[in-house]
């Protein structure tokens, strides 16, 4: 994919800022038919404490709700994309 320099950024703290400001996301990965699925949901950013400091340290938590058959479909196969 064609990623514009002004639309490059490797400035980590802006990722931050922009997932903290609009934490609304869409949670997308495939049922057990194979077909995509997808959960609109709120997701908050912090670190992980155990393992320090930096931004391969985030962790995005969420709540899918028990009616959503989406947790089956996490528990089933666990990779996910926001």
């Amino acid at each position: 994919m064609y990623l514009p320099p002004q639309f490059n950024s490797t400035d980590k703290s802006i990722a931050a800022d922009l997932m903290r400001e609009h934490s609304f996301t869409s949670l997308i990965s495939v049922d057990e038919a194979g077909l995509p699925f997808v959960t609109h949901l709120p997701l908050h950013l912090e670190e992980n404490p155990v393992n320090g400091e930096g931004s391969e340290n985030w962790v995005l938590l969420g709540h899918v709700a028990k009616a959503n058959p989406h947790w089956r479909y996490l528990q089933a196969r666990p990779q996910a994309l926001v």
